[in-house]
């Protein structure tokens, strides 16, 4: 995998967690919501050691997801979800020349 995929792919996995937020309306968030969540909310959810290796990675990404979109007024139920504005959300704020 390319190194630029690899540093994108979070933005790309809180895309999940925006779905499971926003009750997107699939057959996978409806799994969701009554196999792993059972009424609770995504935040309170313990992560079970014993869990698959991309749940672990979907929750581990679940505080940096909650902060941009809390502060984010895009990040509004409704709005299309777009990798690209999470991504400069939470990439490294380095500059690009040294």
């Amino acid at each position: 995998m390319e190194a630029w995929a690899l540093k994108i792919l979070p933005a790309s996995i809180i895309q999940h967690l925006w779905a499971i937020l926003i009750q997107a309306g699939s057959l996978w968030i409806a799994w969701i919501n009554a196999c792993m969540l059972r009424g609770r909310h995504v935040m309170q959810l313990p992560l079970a050691q014993n869990s698959s290796w991309d749940w672990k990675k979907l929750m581990g990404l679940r505080n940096e997801a909650f902060q941009v979109f809390q502060v984010r007024d895009w990040l509004v139920q409704g709005q299309r979800y777009q990798v690209s504005k999470v991504w400069q959300e939470i990439r490294p704020k380095t500059s690009k020349v040294p």
